[in-house]
């Protein structure tokens, strides 16, 4: 796909041009997920703060316009965490929704790695 190969703009451009095509919520919200991977993808390994907050806010697009068991939220809320814990280094904020994470998505693969984080964070 564009976004593996690092087509960052050319993902966010198709999405943008053919937005109208997605009626289906989960392909809405995989749409939304993507367009934060690209964001994110574009930002690479910078140390911009303000930045990394707008990606954030594009990766919680997802949960808030989708329900919790909707295909994609679970990722996005775990990658907002891991934005506010290792860009914006503010680890009690990244905790409070590792744990937010864990509880509403018990059983699935995001829940598991929200309560690692969490263990992880609470013996650091």
């Amino acid at each position: 796909s564009q976004l593996k190969a690092g087509q960052y703009d050319q993902v966010i451009g198709t999405i943008n041009k053919d937005e109208d095509r997605f009626t289906d919520p989960a392909d809405q919200a995989q749409v939304l997920l993507m367009l934060a991977d690209a964001q994110a993808g574009k930002l690479g390994q910078k140390d911009d703060p303000e930045a990394w907050k707008d990606v954030a806010i594009a990766y919680m697009r997802v949960p808030a316009a989708f329900p919790p068991d909707t295909p994609g939220v679970g990722e996005a809320l775990l990658k907002t965490g891991e934005i506010i814990e290792i860009r914006l280094k503010d680890k009690a904020s990244a905790l409070a929704l590792y744990q937010q994470i864990a509880a509403e998505q018990k059983g699935h693969p995001a829940g598991q790695k929200a309560d690692e984080n969490v263990k992880r964070l609470k013996a650091s």
